[in-house]
């Protein structure tokens, strides 16, 4: 399936969002990450990797009904499409609509 960069300035949904940050690297396919700290982390989130704008960044949802747990959160099951080095930071979007 090719890939399909969408544009568009998705930077108030980030404004006073909360982030996390990878703790290990995040491979493409990965379904699940380590992060630092999960805290505000959540079922059900819509997570940005990177910064918009970033042509690695991308949107993927935590699992529906697998909470975080430890520093580890479950992805859908389609997985990263990018790989993402420890450090990036993560936004957890304030809507999805």
């Amino acid at each position: 399936m090719p890939i399909r960069r969408i544009y568009a300035d998705v930077s108030e949904l980030i404004d006073g969002a909360e982030t996390l940050v990878l703790d290990a690297d995040a491979a493409a396919g990965a379904t699940s990450i380590t992060v630092k700290s999960i805290v505000g982390a959540a079922i059900n989130n819509i997570l940005l990797f990177r910064e918009p704008g970033n042509e690695s960044a991308e949107i993927i949802a935590t699992h529906a009904s697998t909470a975080p747990s430890g520093n580890t959160i479950t992805l859908v099951s389609a997985g990263l499409v990018e790989s993402h080095p420890a450090g990036t930071v993560i936004h957890i979007i304030l809507a999805n609509q």
